[in-house]
């Protein structure tokens, strides 16, 4: 008989290791509030619902990187954000924060993605190797105390 506890991060851990994957390229907390200032400040003339006041407010990178980590737990795309956006009306205050949003979120990611690897991606990445692995065969799987759960 064998056990092993692990949480949702040492699971993907544990799945990179056995399949590929693993990554240390990983953006710090700096890191990323830098690109993410970067791209708020280079995307600003597109901007509707952040104004250029807001663009240099120093709280908005912090608050544009907790809703795409958050947004990314949800697995939510910039392009499910598009997608939602053509069924608001386009000249109200939620297609403007929508779109702004999908706007952020896209070039923040690639920007990221140019040089490093982002630890709320994991679980995404760990999906999209699960689709064609059977990492779980012959498994029993027990969650207990969790937090929160993606």
């Amino acid at each position: 008989m064998n056990v092993e506890v692990l949480n949702f991060s040492r699971l993907c851990n544990r799945i990179f290791r056995t399949y590929g994957g693993l990554s240390y390229s990983f953006a710090t907390k700096p890191i990323k509030s830098l690109i993410m200032w970067n791209t708020i400040r280079e995307l600003s003339p597109l901007l509707e619902e952040y104004t250029s006041g807001e663009v240099y407010d120093f709280s908005l990178p912090e608050k544009m990187l907790s809703a795409t980590a958050e947004l990314k737990a949800y697995c939510v795309s910039p392009q499910k954000l598009d997608s939602a956006c053509m069924r608001v009306e386009s000249d109200s205050s939620l297609y403007k924060k929508l779109r702004d949003i999908s706007l952020i979120y896209s070039a923040y990611t690639n920007q990221l993605n140019e040089h490093f690897s982002d630890n709320t991606d994991d679980i995404s990445k760990v999906l999209d190797i699960l689709k064609d692995k059977n990492f779980f065969e012959g498994t029993s799987v027990y969650l207990d105390s969790f937090a929160g759960f993606t």
